[in-house]
């Protein structure tokens, strides 16, 4: 007997399996999360997008302090900003921009991309 179900599972594996790359190199290309598969009763690729940054900011504001307000601010509009230049002009120490990213990163808002010294941060623009 033929098991349709365990069919269907294969080719969306087989499909998932040739097309996930491209996909993750497509949305790495244009600075976005990598897309999020899941399988259960149906196969689901989840694709984040563009948001406009002011539109997204509004809507997370209230969950930040001034700083990490301002960090969100700073990196969308120079990305190649340094933690000791955000120290700098918060008139701050570079150990409380470090506790800010640290809280972005586990809100899900901030990511870091490569190395210490070579890397940048990525703006997770999701929804709160």
């Amino acid at each position: 007997m033929i098991d349709h179900y365990l069919i269907a599972v294969v080719i969306c594996w087989l499909i998932l399996d040739h097309c996930r790359p491209r996909m993750q190199d497509a949305m790495n290309d244009a600075k976005l999360p990598a897309p999020v598969f899941t399988m259960g009763g149906f196969f689901t690729a989840m694709l984040y997008r563009l948001v406009d940054f002011k539109e997204w900011i509004t809507s997370v504001k209230d969950k930040l302090n001034e700083n990490q307000y301002y960090i969100l601010q700073r990196l969308n509009n120079f990305p190649e900003s340094t933690i000791k230049t955000m120290a700098e002009v918060l008139n701050t120490t570079t150990r409380t921009i470090e506790r800010n990213i640290t809280v972005l990163k586990k809100l899900g808002l901030l990511e870091r991309i490569g190395s210490d010294k070579e890397g940048y941060y990525r703006i997770n623009k999701i929804s709160q």
